[in-house]
């Protein structure tokens, strides 16, 4: 019978850091609550019952030896480094993240050195995250060990999430590869490790010195290659059964599964609204960032699936028809002969009396309290709830930026509307088409439709702190209702 080395009683038994003490974790809750300096726990997970020895979606590669830490004894108590972590994040004309890390040991110091992350690894914190893992590395084991990170998140991340992260198997958890690495870097060493968010340490000239390292980083085109590969013996695998809810065990299928693979018209639809947005100079969002604006809770659940389905390129238009047999009279425009794609009908068609009545009206009722009526395009219907309007000081107006979002979405989603209507409805029939002032009549109700439901959502006493601010709904219709100067300051 042969017994893995681990389990050979008769091997030399390792002696493992202990966890920290009942002191040091108090010690780390108030320096959490004060932006102090927090121990890092160099102690490894511990199976304590024989439940911690089941979990599901291991890895197959096993370790039979067990982690060797270097011993406390062996640690220089004198002797400390203190390094700043710097990171950097932009998203490039593609919609793809990028990410610069630094690390900072002083003004003019030899050791100051700033890289760029690779594609496949870059996200907003990836910077700060792979700067924190080059310093884990290249600092001597046995030397005490002070980082100043920027972002207070990621120190929780490290300290007081890392455990949870290890039990639930890292499932969705975000730069999972870099933090995995970072804790078990950080587990080799034999001194301790601080963790501690900018604070008085740092002079103005060193934050604008910080900054410009990180910039040259993101300009740089080379990549660095970062090591994020972990010793099977560091490595905690899988999601302790324990731990396991049905969402949990779903999400990790799910991830094992993953095959997705972007579509065509995902990508087309993507790239027209970063265009759209980077065209009024609000940079470029990420993709996420995108998929999260159409489900912003000012969206009704109707104009959500719309968009959802917009990006996703998923109603049967245009080219869709013109190849199947018998059915390619469907991929047409019946007004002007083009084909008909979600654009074409939104946008494009010169022939639609919808569209142009529809639009007119939109550009009429902005008009009315602004001047800046921007050029429609499908990536604008795309983006409508990025818009960010700002006043002389930068300050972001609420009820502009509302308004936009809602007169973009509610118009879009009627012309879709009303062109299922006879398309469908009335087959097309030319004596059947909706008449301008029905047109007109419908986009009228469709906009006080609206203007209600944020009157009615304004009750307190029924939706308690889901209820909109009064001061945003006045904010967002100011200067749309008729007749508004007949009416009380506070109308609603």
């Amino acid at each position: 019978m042969c017994i893995l080395p681990k389990w050979d009683p008769s091997k030399k038994i390792i002696k493992k850091i202990p966890d920290l003490t009942i002191e040091q974790h108090t010690a780390n809750d108030k320096a959490f609550k004060e932006n102090g300096s927090v121990l890092f726990n160099l102690a490894l997970p511990a199976m304590t019952t024989l439940s911690d020895g089941f979990r599901a979606f291991t890895s197959i590669l096993r370790s039979e030896e067990m982690a060797h830490q270097n011993s406390q004894t062996e640690a220089n108590i004198e002797e400390e480094t203190e390094i700043t972590i710097g990171g950097a994040s932009q998203v490039n004309i593609d919609g793809e993240p990028e990410a610069a890390g630094a690390l900072w040991y002083g003004i003019n110091d030899r050791q100051n050195r700033v890289f760029k992350v690779p594609e496949n690894l870059a996200s907003t914190e990836a910077g700060e995250l792979a700067a924190i893992l080059e310093a884990a590395r290249t600092t001597p084991k046995n030397l005490k060990l002070k980082l100043y990170i920027k972002s207070n998140p990621l120190i929780k991340c490290l300290i007081k999430d890392a455990l949870r992260s290890e039990q639930t198997g890292w499932i969705q958890v975000s730069n999972t590869k870099i933090t995995k690495a970072i804790i078990a870097e950080l587990r080799k060493r034999s001194a301790e490790t601080r963790l501690q968010t900018w604070g008085t340490n740092l002079q103005k000239q060193d934050i604008d010195e910080i900054k410009n390292l990180t910039q040259t980083g993101l300009d740089n085109a080379n990549t660095y290659n970062i090591l994020t590969t972990v010793k099977m013996n560091f490595n905690t695998s899988g999601i302790l059964m324990t731990q396991g809810t049905q969402c949990l065990f779903y999400r990790g299928i799910r991830e094992i599964n993953n095959v997705y693979k972007k579509r065509r018209l995902t990508r087309m639809a993507l790239a027209m609204t970063h265009h759209a947005v980077r065209e009024i100079g609000q940079g470029t969002p990420t993709e996420m960032q995108i998929w999260k604006s159409i489900r912003d809770k000012d969206i009704p659940k109707g104009i959500c699936r719309f968009l959802w389905k917009n990006l996703r390129g998923v109603y049967c238009l245009g080219d869709f028809w013109l190849n199947i047999l018998n059915f390619e009279k469907r991929g047409t425009c019946k007004l002007c002969g083009g084909i008909e794609s979600m654009e074409h009908i939104l946008i494009e068609c010169q022939d639609s009396l919808v569209r142009q009545t529809v639009w007119n009206l939109a550009e009429k009722l902005w008009c009315r309290r602004e001047n800046d009526w921007p050029v429609i395009r499908y990536g604008t219907i795309l983006r409508c709830n990025l818009a960010h309007f700002t006043d002389s000081k930068k300050k972001r107006l609420e009820g502009k930026t509302r308004l936009f979002s809602i007169l973009i979405s509610e118009s879009a989603h009627l012309i879709w509307k009303l062109r299922c209507e006879h398309v469908i409805k009335f087959n097309n029939e030319e004596d059947k088409f909706h008449p301008k002032k029905e047109i007109h009549n419908r986009w009228v109700a469709t906009l006080n439709k609206r203007l209600k439901f944020d009157k009615l959502l304004t009750n307190t006493s029924r939706y308690g702190k889901k209820a909109l601010r009064e001061n945003l709904v006045l904010q967002t219709w100011s200067g749309v209702p008729l007749d508004e100067d007949d009416l009380p300051d506070n109308w609603i």
